[in-house]
């Protein structure tokens, strides 16, 4: 079995978002600044890929060795349940993992929000749970 331990610094994210003077913004304007009040499921998805990019970019989710953001990427579900699952972009069926709840992302979260860190644990525990099942 292969294991994997994605690491979190949420210091680093703050930091972030200070100097970028982000703080008032929410994840839809930065992320989604053109999309009207309903994203789609696409667009949850390019949310959060975006926003997991970021947070390696800075620092604030440290990968292993083993694995790059370009491995991974987000399935936002708009059906009951509604959820963000994280996959490999190459594994075999079944090979995805619950990280937030897509109320998560609806929800008006600052950049500056204590839940930030919170997203960050779910990605962090999915990428972990993939790699460790070998997907």
């Amino acid at each position: 079995m292969v294991t994997a331990q994605v690491n979190l610094d949420g210091a680093k994210w703050i930091r972030f978002v200070r100097a970028s003077k982000l703080e008032k913004l929410t994840l839809k304007q930065y992320y989604l600044p053109n999309v009207s009040a309903k994203p789609t499921a696409a667009e949850y998805e390019l949310l959060a890929t975006n926003l997991f990019a970021d947070a390696v970019a800075v620092g604030a989710l440290v990968l292993p060795d083993t694995v790059s953001v370009e491995d991974f990427r987000f399935i936002a579900q708009r059906f009951s349940p509604e959820e963000v699952k994280i996959r490999r972009k190459v594994s075999s069926p079944g090979g995805s993992f619950w990280v937030f709840d897509l109320d998560t992302l609806r929800r008006t979260i600052r950049m500056s929000s204590m839940n930030i860190p919170t997203l960050f644990r779910g990605i962090a525990r999915g990428i972990d749970e993939l790699v460790a099942a070998g997907y």
